[in-house]
């Protein structure tokens, strides 16, 4: 049988393949997509690595400017230069800080931080930011050392001192002199860091809390210290400063925190300020005008105190020139007092204001007699931009709720009760005193604060809209003139004897020729106290903070 064969004839239409057209444009094509994928590919990793190295250095900037802040403002003293190296040995020193108080069995600071330059293992031209921390004298061996930043070079550390006083604003009067400088006369420390792939260099600025770079802050000039006395009787009436069975905080407003601020003394030694039965006085230390380092007179069981004393030979007075034999300090305005005449021909109130569903309206103006009111009272007066003047005796009566609007209020009895809360001493009859954006002027008499009364107090803003005078912060001022220290109510004498439970505020409190007596288990708040003298006693606790 024979067997068909088939043979399969070749199709041209059905040939797999490229053409060679399609080839050329292939390879001709293909290096450019891939060269292109390429170079994305190398750009999106060089950039990731620069941007993590920029977080890096971010992230380090946050953590030295953070510790740096709070290193400068506990400062008492600032040293610039390599040698000698204030803690440990390691690595070159920057900047040297010490607080603490001074220990002259070391012959140094309780606290030392030096802030040194180590090589960096990884590149010779790199340096890491080292913080040393010795403690308790042993200068040798840190107790801590810290890595602020890991990746940086060319540092420098420069300061700013006072005088100029606005260098802390201006910064053009810097010195990079190594040696010693005591933090009372610096306006700012500066540390500048370059960072590595940065543009720019870091410059970090921050003011030591004892220093002249503000405390509080007043505008365009500053307090050396929250608290400062200015009498010059530094012996008589137990001294110009007097704690016993109360605490006295000193401190100053730092961020959302608060670190203990300076007691200043202008005219005397430190040994002018008296502690005895358990009173306690919280400060970083004491600042006099007087070369007398001698520390704080301390009686029979005394609290806490601080035994660091610093002198300070440009002590001044930031509000006027005269009381206490200081100067005007250079960088500052004087305040003006307000006008305290009682005589008028228009705007003259009567002795007694109008009750409008029940609440005493008191129009602003000029009242020759002071208006009184029954107890239980709830007073109001009226905002005005020109001052309320009282020529007699004001009484805030007991159980009584008053409120004064914003602007100058005169109190020109010249009497010891020139103003007065109740005489009440029972918690329900206490009275209530309210105040935003005022300012309370005694220019002869005296202002009791007492018997359960609750103060809140706010001085005028420099930007208040009803056109007031700015009296830098000063909430609550007394012209007259009481030189020797007295618990008696007199004359130039501010007394604040609240019982209340609740803190008392009074904003700034300016006493220049006269004293604060503080008593009766009160708890009182201010933003800075200059007076000539002060009291403080039984079971109270006086906290001042600057902001």
């Amino acid at each position: 049988m024979t067997q068909a064969r088939f043979t399969k004839r070749s199709d041209p239409t059905l040939d797999g393949g490229f053409t060679l057209i399609e080839l050329v444009v292939v390879l001709v094509i293909m290096p450019i997509i891939i060269g292109a994928i390429a170079m994305g590919l190398v750009s999106v990793f060089h950039l990731q690595a620069s941007t993590s190295q920029r977080l890096s250095g971010s992230v380090d900037m946050q953590k030295v400017s953070s510790q740096y802040v709070k290193d400068v403002q506990n400062a008492e003293q600032v040293y610039l230069g390599t040698t000698p190296q204030e803690c440990g040995a390691a690595g070159v020193q920057l900047l040297g800080l010490g607080w603490g108080g001074y220990n002259s069995s070391t012959s140094s600071f309780n606290s030392m931080v030096s802030y040194v330059r180590v090589a960096s293992v990884n590149n010779s031209t790199d340096y890491q930011l080292e913080r040393l921390y010795c403690t308790l004298g042993n200068m040798t061996t840190p107790a801590a050392v810290n890595v602020l930043s890991s990746d940086f070079y060319l540092t420098s550390a420069t300061l700013t001192q006072d005088p100029p006083a606005v260098c802390a604003t201006t910064l053009t009067s810097c010195s990079t002199a190594a040696g010693s400088y005591s933090a009372h006369n610096i306006a700012a420390v500066t540390f500048t860091l370059h960072i590595p792939m940065s543009s720019a260099p870091y410059t970090l600025i921050a003011s030591p809390r004892g220093g002249s770079a503000g405390i509080p802050n007043k505008g365009p000039f500053t307090l050396t210290s929250p608290l400062t006395l200015l009498g010059t009787n530094c012996n008589s009436g137990g001294g110009v400063l007097q704690v016993g069975n109360g605490t006295l905080n000193i401190d100053v407003q730092s961020g959302k925190t608060t670190v203990p601020g300076t007691l200043g003394v202008a005219n005397c030694p430190a040994s002018s300020v008296t502690l005895a039965n358990n009173g306690s006085i919280n400060a970083s230390g004491v600042l006099t005008g007087v070369n007398n380092t001698s520390g704080i007179t301390v009686g029979a069981n005394p609290g806490s105190y601080p035994t660091q004393v610093n002198y300070n030979s440009g002590m001044c007075n930031p509000f006027e020139a005269g009381p206490g034999n200081l100067p005007l300090c250079a960088d500052s305005t004087p305040i003006v007092a307000p006008s305290a005449s009682t005589s008028c021909t228009t705007n003259c109130q009567p002795a007694s204001c109008p009750l409008v569903n029940g609440v005493y309206q008191c129009p602003a103006g000029i009242y020759p007699t002071a208006p009184s009111f029954p107890n239980n009272s709830t007073i109001n007066f009226a905002t005005s931009s020109s001052p309320t003047v009282f020529g007699t005796d004001f009484t805030v009566p007991n159980g009584s709720n008053i409120t004064f609007g914003s602007g100058v209020y005169v109190f020109a009895a010249k009497d010891p009760t020139a103003f007065s809360t109740g005489t009440s001493k029972q918690q329900n009859q206490g009275v209530s005193v309210n105040g935003s954006q005022v300012l309370f002027y005694v220019p002869s008499g005296g202002m009791t604060f007492s018997n359960n009364s609750l103060i809140s107090l706010t001085g005028i803003d420099s930007a208040n809209t009803l056109g007031l005078p700015y009296y830098d912060g000063v909430t609550v001022w007394l012209g007259g003139a009481q030189a020797t220290p007295t618990s008696t109510v007199s004359d130039g004498v501010l007394t604040l004897g609240n019982n209340s439970t609740q803190t008392n505020t009074y904003g700034g409190i300016y006493v220049p020729n006269g004293g604060v007596v503080d008593s009766n288990n009160g708890t009182i708040g201010t933003t800075f106290l200059v007076a000539s003298w002060a009291i403080f006693s039984n079971g109270l606790t006086v906290t001042i903070t600057a902001p």
